[in-house]
């Protein structure tokens, strides 16, 4: 009875010392705009904001130029620096992750570029810099995948926890 409450003990600890679950999410994303122009990365999710998440963090690449997040973590439609675009940076996760009309908005090469959702698997890309703007429109795939799951520290410790557990358990009662 000793070791069965040894070991209900060490599953409740390591229950207790588990990390909560991150808010944030992470994806990658694929562009191709026509005419070789192609792109990939990551994106990062935060919080919850209108039905999407926020959209935190992107890196990768866009034509070889590096892609920075512009406009931080707005969560609501707002003028990009220079003006030209209304943007969001809301992700929608469920099933097919999508952007939406309003779009991400990123820093190339120092140029703002916009890409956002015409309608279910229609994207359009944008950008803009002082000679004016430079779109490609109906012929833009822009993919974002979540990656496979793996396993968070916390789960492990969990299931070592409970096998130590039961080894001790057996071992008592051998």
């Amino acid at each position: 009875m000793r070791s069965l409450r040894m070991g209900a003990f060490a599953l409740l600890a390591a229950c207790c010392a588990a990390p909560l679950p991150a808010s944030a999410g992470f994806y990658t994303w694929t562009l191709d705009a026509g005419d070789g122009l192609t792109g990939a990365g990551t994106l990062t999710t935060g919080t919850a904001a209108g039905g999407g998440f926020d959209i935190t963090k992107i890196t990768g690449q866009i034509g070889g130029q590096p892609v920075s997040l512009l406009g931080g973590n707005p969560g609501g439609e707002t003028l990009s620096p220079d003006g030209s675009f209304l943007f969001d940076n809301i992700l929608f996760p469920a099933g097919d992750p999508v952007v939406d009309y309003w779009g991400l908005l990123v820093s190339i090469a120092g140029d703002e570029g916009n890409v956002f959702g015409n309608g279910p698997g229609s994207y359009s890309y944008w950008t803009h810099n002082a000679s004016g703007y430079d779109y490609s429109n109906g012929n833009v795939r822009f993919s974002v995948v979540d990656p496979p799951a793996v396993p968070e520290p916390g789960s492990m410790a969990l299931l070592g926890a409970g096998l130590l557990g039961l080894a001790a358990l057996r071992r008592r009662h051998a």
